[in-house]
């Protein structure tokens, strides 16, 4: 497991973008790392730096740091339009973070899930892309982005059974999982697979 950070440039890309459904996938990739360690399409720019590519729309961009296989610093984001000047410009956010000229801070998915869109797109998303476990991890972010409090009181749980309910790892029953999208706000739809 991975311990993300973030600079105040990746964080200013990232609420400036308006392309929810690109944030969702920025998002899951974010969590697969985090959680997984895994980083799917991916290559080094130069300075040990690496390009995490989200091929979606524009072909966005995060471009990030890895250090001592521990911690990853999200420098900046862009998309393909822009690609050197990004490459460049996460190259001079890695020169100053070196030079303690930047600080960063704790990268926590439940922060950017502000609105009940972004909460749906990103849930839907990782329904889409991802297995079991990383829809109860998305369930536990969106739970934290709106309140634990909240979500236990709206669900009849205590806090400990539903924080346990979404815990890494843990395996909660359906009738907890609708439970709690019915107290996020959010249900579950099915449609055909298309070929």
């Amino acid at each position: 497991m991975y311990c993300i950070e973030k600079t105040t440039e990746f964080d200013k890309w990232f609420k400036k973008l308006n392309d929810i459904r690109a944030k969702a996938k920025i998002l899951f990739r974010i969590q697969k790392i985090e959680i997984d360690e895994h980083f799917g399409d991916c290559e080094p720019v130069g300075d040990r730096i690496q390009e995490l590519k989200i091929n979606y729309a524009k072909g966005y961009r995060v471009y990030f740091k890895e250090i001592d296989r521990k911690i990853i610093i999200l420098l900046i984001g862009g998309n393909k339009s822009t690609q050197q000047k990004d490459i460049e410009k996460a190259k001079d956010i890695w020169n100053k973070f070196k030079k303690q000229e930047m600080e960063t801070s704790k990268f926590d998915i439940a922060d950017y899930l502000d609105n009940n869109e972004m909460i749906a797109e990103y849930l839907n998303t990782v329904l889409e892309e991802g297995n079991e476990a990383d829809v109860i991890t998305a369930i536990g972010h969106i739970a934290k982005a709106i309140g634990m409090t909240k979500i236990a009181e709206e669900t009849g749980m205590s806090r400990p059974s539903l924080y346990k309910a979404l815990s890494e790892g843990s395996k909660p029953q359906f009738s907890t999982i609708m439970k709690v999208l019915k107290a996020v706000g959010v249900q579950i739809h099915i449609h055909p697979l298309t070929t």
